[in-house]
């Protein structure tokens, strides 16, 4: 190194000066915490990532927030659907009287619903009832609609209308 010191430009301590780097700079603090160049070899993923392809990591980091977001409404959505449904079904297995603590008593509560001539007697006529709606909630109304699409002169009245 030739030449005089100089003094940095953060510090005021004495930089030596460099003929082929004229400020000094990579002397300096403020130089001296830039990064090194990154590594040109690429590093490889260990554990469980190493077995993961690139491309499905990277869609997976793309759409991290959209992950979060669903999250939550999946976790609503399994607090208010699923978890009653499961204790239902615990439940159904279970003796309970709100009195006392229920306790089990395996598939009796099934023995005695099917041994029950109501319990039939309810399913005929849910099926009675379902069959009904969905005839006049979809056969009919999809055959008037087909009906007053095939009326020329009026058709313009019907699409207003409805």
């Amino acid at each position: 190194m030739t030449g005089p010191a100089t003094t940095g430009p953060t510090t005021g301590a004495a930089v030596p000066k460099d003929r082929t780097n004229p400020g000094g700079r990579e002397n300096s603090p403020q130089w001296s915490r830039l990064p090194d160049a990154p590594d040109p070899t690429p590093r490889r993923p260990n554990g469980l990532a190493a077995r993961i392809p690139v491309r499905i990591r990277r869609k997976l980091g793309d759409n991290a927030l959209a992950y979060l977001f669903l999250a939550a409404g999946l976790a609503c959505f399994a607090l208010f659907s699923w978890y009653p449904l499961v204790r239902g079904v615990i439940l159904s297995f279970q003796q309970v009287n709100f009195v006392t603590d229920p306790y089990w008593v395996g598939t009796e509560n099934y023995d005695s619903l099917f041994a029950d001539p109501l319990f039939w007697t309810a399913w005929k006529n849910t099926l009675v009832f379902t069959g009904i709606a969905l005839v006049l909630g979809f056969a009919v109304p999809f055959v008037l609609a087909v009906f007053l699409n095939e009326l020329r002169a009026l058709k313009g009245f019907f699409r207003i209308a409805v």
